[in-house]
């Protein structure tokens, strides 16, 4: 938890019964402050894409075909 004037390297990690009436503070919290932002809410869009790093190179080389060298 960052606490209010203190810096980040004092922050903490609670216990789970330390926050059991977190809901209503937060609550509490935009009553007073209607304004404050909320939950923000996104989608992330996944498309696929082409795999640029192998080169496309032909199946045969230097006449190297089915096992056989030429």
């Amino acid at each position: 938890m960052k606490w209010k004037n203190f810096p980040t390297e004092e922050s903490t990690w609670e216990p789970v019964a330390n926050l059991k009436n977190s809901k209503e503070a937060i609550n509490d919290f935009h009553k007073e402050k209607p304004s404050a932002p909320r939950r923000i809410h996104s989608t992330m869009n996944f498309q696929k894409y082409e795999n640029l790093t192998e080169p496309n190179l032909q199946k045969t080389l230097f006449g190297w075909e089915d096992g056989r060298f030429e």
